[in-house]
């Protein structure tokens, strides 16, 4: 299990970092090595898409010449900062809310999930930002882990049912319709890759914590027996 959420927690750290961070050379490079989405490639179901393309970028990666990764740094510009008003907004509340508006009760109730769990965002953005809301699910498969490496297997439960809960009321309310929009809009293959792969991923991951919960209950079971 802790291989599993160590994979986990390394496809939702990569999510969020790029959809809120941007691209950075040497970490692009150092995937180019080991290309990780080959093996997810083997249980991806609806994403196949999103995958080859990721697959394929990073193959090439580390022949990318300095024009290629400038105009990589440019289209996270164009997709996610501006100027120009962007092609599809990265916030839930804009999709929620009936105005279709930034920072309303959604990017509350967002505000509030992570404040139960000791998450305070710092930084210059409203809390339901797509890059913050996969880099908060990070850090409950994180807490998972610490709770699987000291064999409390009843708040690893717990955490496994708050990821289930933020997906269910959060990032999968959304996060479809606006990586479709993402995917639109682009013609990058590493940006139209993660726009195509980002929702397969979590609702198959969704299921996937089901398996996770069916585990943990059956060792508590034994563990209590």
């Amino acid at each position: 299990m802790s291989e599993i959420l160590h994979l986990r927690l390394w496809v939702y750290q990569f999510l969020g970092r790029s959809y809120y961070a941007g691209p950075v050379l040497e970490e692009f490079q150092e995937l180019g090595r080991s290309n990780p989405f080959k093996s997810l490639s083997v249980e991806a179901e609806g994403s196949q898409e999103g995958i080859r393309l990721l697959i394929n970028f990073f193959e090439k990666v580390s022949s990318v010449n300095t024009v290629e990764w400038k105009n990589l740094l440019e289209e996270y510009q164009r997709l996610f900062i501006g100027p120009l008003e962007l092609s599809a907004h990265p916030w839930e509340s804009v999709y929620l809310s009936r105005e279709h508006i930034i920072l309303d009760e959604h990017t509350l109730a967002v505000r509030k999930f992570y404040k139960e769990w000791g998450v305070e965002v710092v930084r210059n953005d409203p809390d339901d930002h797509v890059g913050l809301e996969l880099e908060f699910m990070a850090h409950l498969i994180s807490k998972g882990l610490e709770y699987l490496k000291q064999g409390d297997l009843e708040n690893l439960k717990n955490v496994l049912l708050a990821q289930k809960t933020f997906l269910n009321d959060h990032l999968l309310r959304w996060v479809r319709t606006y990586c479709l929009q993402l995917a639109t809009n682009t013609e990058h293959p590493f940006y139209r890759g993660i726009a195509l792969f980002t929702p397969d991923y979590l609702e198959a991951d969704l299921d996937f914590i089901d398996e996770l919960l069916t585990c943990v209950e059956t060792n508590n079971t034994m563990k209590e027996d």
